[in-house]
């Protein structure tokens, strides 16, 4: 997973996603738990190359 996140496709997966959720957020009667949840989701992908190599590094 930290392979296909560092890479040029998974930065665009990871853009779409922020893309999505900002536009369901944008919405009325938007489900505030979702959204939130999507969030929290998006952010660890995006940290999840960083902690892997810095795990890796600790071995």
């Amino acid at each position: 997973m930290r392979d296909a996140l560092a890479t040029k496709d998974g930065q665009l997966i990871l853009a779409e996603c922020h893309r999505y959720m900002v536009e369901t957020a944008c919405r009325v009667n938007a489900p505030a738990e979702w959204v939130k949840g999507m969030g929290l989701l998006i952010g660890h992908l995006e940290k999840a190359p960083e902690e892997c190599r810095m795990k890796f590094e600790k071995q």
